[in-house]
């Protein structure tokens, strides 16, 4: 190797070097400035002095899978503004009124701002709470789903670092499970907890008409009559990674949340739970 070889070798390297520390270190502030804005939006909620108790492809094939025209949102709209948001969410309304709820899970960095928009369902895949950029995103429902779903289906990223939902893959095991049965998912008009009831692998079919065969999870959200309801307990029961021993009723309110998950192409990973308070 000549010398003006060795020099070019030791340029090309060099560049490559400073790309990667650049890279790091980018993501490394990145994620310190979403974990800092996250922990400002959860010490609102603490401080406010009336408060009471205190997945980029996954998603945007997903909302293609769903796409459907959102009829009620006007009456959905009207519903909101006729209820009267708790204390503790009333400042993070006025400053975002994208936000529907929020949930947390102990033990967990799943403590999170819920939001959800119509006429872009998929807005918040890689935005964060003042619609920046972003690639944590947030969790968001379902934009078919009402509050008065029998099922509202959550989503959020599946984060290598265990941030947004990629810490739900703790429930692989049912140690964690038995410690850690409880949701606690508010909306921004009600505090409540969810006990789960099936953890599971699923996946996203985009067949025209899927074969009965397929758990199409993501159809499953009025849960309107009795047949309707079990079939989607019954097959979550049966699919589910080991027996939580809790099942659910038809008129319970069941949430499911979705993240991605790599055991078979277009793959996710779902917590079910029902409604206890």
């Amino acid at each position: 190797m000549n010398e003006k070889t060795r020099k070019i070798l030791i340029v090309f390297f060099s560049i490559i070097l400073i790309g990667s520390v650049f890279y790091i270190g980018y993501n490394q502030y990145e994620n310190k400035m979403e974990e800092k804005r996250i922990e400002d939006l959860q010490q609102n909620i603490v401080e406010n002095p009336e408060s009471v108790d205190i997945v980029e492809e996954q998603l945007e094939n997903e909302s293609e899978v769903l796409e459907t025209e959102i009829t009620e949102e006007a009456e959905t709209e009207t519903q909101m503004e006729e209820k009267t948001i708790l204390p503790e969410y009333e400042d993070l309304y006025n400053e975002n009124p994208d936000l529907i709820g929020w949930i947390k899970v102990e033990d967990t960095p799943i403590d999170y701002p819920v939001m959800q928009t119509f006429d872009d369902p998929t807005f918040y895949i890689h935005r964060d709470w003042d619609r920046n950029e972003s690639t944590y995103g947030l969790p968001l429902i379902d934009a078919r789903c009402t509050l008065e779903s029998g099922n509202i289906i959550i989503y959020s990223h599946n984060m290598k670092n265990g941030t947004m939902f990629g810490s739900l893959k703790k429930y692989n095991e049912k140690s964690f499970y038995e410690e850690h049965q409880i949701i606690e998912f508010d909306t921004i008009y009600e505090k409540a907890e969810y006990q789960i009831i099936a953890v599971l692998l699923a996946q996203v079919f985009y067949d025209e008409e899927p074969d009965e065969n397929e758990f199409v999870y993501y159809n499953y959200i009025e849960l309107g009559s009795k047949e309707e309801f079990q079939k989607y307990v019954d097959q979550v029961k049966e699919r589910s990674l080991y027996d939580t021993g809790v099942t659910a009723e038809y008129g319970d309110s069941l949430i499911t949340l979705c993240t991605c998950n790599y055991h078979v192409k277009d793959g996710r990973f779902l917590v079910v739970a029902k409604k206890i308070q």
